[in-house]
Order: C-alpha cells, then structure tokens, then sequence
C-alpha cells in the first residue's frame, strides 16, 4: 500500500486527500509520527478540511497526547460543525478529559443521527454516572448493551456501579461480575 501511496503523491503531489489517507494508514500501521508529517502536508495544501484536523485528532490519541487530541478535534469541530464523526470523537476526548457534561452534550446530539453505535451510548452511559446521574447512566448504558451485548465489557463497571447507587444490588452483582471476567 505503501508504494501506491508514494506513486500517487509523485503523480499528484498537490491532491491533499492522499496524504490524510496515507496518514490514516500509518495511524493504523502504529506510526502516528509519520501520519504527523503528512498531515503537516495536508494542513497546507487543504487549511480549511475538518478531515485533517480530525486525523490529526488520531493521530495525538495514538501518541498519548489527549490534550493535542482534544484541541485538534475542537478545531475539526469550528471548522464544520456538520461533521458528525466529531462529535463522537469529542465526547470521548471530553470523557478523557474529565470534561462529562461537554461530552454529554456533544454524544446526545451524535446518538440522534447514529443510533446504533453502542460505543456512543456506552460513552454517554459512562458521563452521566461521573455526573453522578446513575438513572441516565443505566439508560444509556442498557441501550449499549442492547446494540452490542458482549463488545462493551469495560463498561460493566459504570453500569454495575449505577446499579450499586440506585440499590438495585442483585443487577449490580450481576454486571460487576460480568466486569471482573
């Protein structure tokens, strides 16, 4: 892929997509510096693509840089606030952030359109029990699991934890166990 990637930068070096693509590509090979470089590219060639900041946003989740993560995403975000994948990436950069209720806020809008990704409603599940709204939290968190029963494990613990806050102890056992398998 590699060399296809190389060609189509010699017979077209000023086609910014191909170097977002290639960036994707070593973000998914493990080489987010190298995704970095050609996404310095991309940045010059398109200034205005929301599609670069976005890459860019995986691209500093990849190298553990959450707050250039975070600020890249916010910039996809100004720049087109039409562009749906964002607001799933800001609702987890925002989790990660500490930021719950602009992840709230951001997740809500993103389930309206894509209501079958249960990574989504897991995500919003997790926010309102850091808000300590543990109704909300089991809400969003039984709707995951309706959407994906066994790909949110991790996620067993806010819901075993709502469970545990609402005394409602036997389904909190129940999922607690789930999370410690």
């Amino acid at each position: 892929a590699e060399f296809l990637f190389d060609e189509a930068i010699r017979l077209e070096p000023d086609f910014g997509e191909i170097y977002i693509e290639r960036a994707r590509y070593f973000i998914n090979r493990k080489d987010p510096e190298a995704a970095i470089v050609d996404l310095e590219t991309a940045a010059d060639l398109m200034p205005d693509s929301p599609a670069v900041y976005m890459t860019y946003a995986n691209a500093y989740i990849a190298l553990e840089d959450e707050k250039k993560a975070l600020e890249a995403a916010e910039k996809a975000y100004s720049l087109d606030i039409t562009a749906l994948p964002v607001y799933s990436l800001l609702g987890g950069l925002y989790i990660d952030n500490g930021k719950y209720q602009q992840a709230i806020e951001a997740l809500e809008l993103y389930v309206v359109y894509e209501t079958e990704d249960a990574t989504a409603f897991a995500m919003l599940g997790q926010a309102y029990f850091e808000l300590k709204d543990y109704k909300s939290a089991v809400r969003y968190l039984d709707q995951a699991y309706t959407l994906n029963p066994s790909g949110l494990r991790r996620y067993y613990v806010y819901r075993g934890l709502a469970h545990l806050e609402l005394d409602d102890i036997d389904q909190a056992v129940e999922d607690l166990e789930k999370a410690y398998e």
